[in-house]
């Protein structure tokens, strides 16, 4: 994994621990923003999943392309 990705994640992490934490003590005002944060986090997660996936038939494609063609790959200059 990359730094800055490691970064966020442990960010989220202690932001929902602080969170979780705080919900302990007055939970009446703090389940609603919870909520919340889980759907958004739900929502991040289903779009880097489509992201993904769309990159990973990206190069597949790619990949199969290159292996049907017969002529070298053109050199860059």
């Amino acid at each position: 994994m990359s730094f800055p990705f490691r970064l966020f994640t442990l960010s989220a992490g202690a932001a929902v621990a602080g969170v979780a934490v705080y919900a302990v003590m007055k939970p009446e005002k703090v389940r609603p923003v919870m909520v919340e944060t889980i759907k958004s986090g739900l929502k991040v997660k289903s779009w880097a999943c489509d992201r993904f996936s769309s990159a990973k038939k990206e190069m597949s494609s790619m990949v199969e392309e290159a292996k049907k063609a017969d002529a070298p790959a053109a050199s860059v200059k």
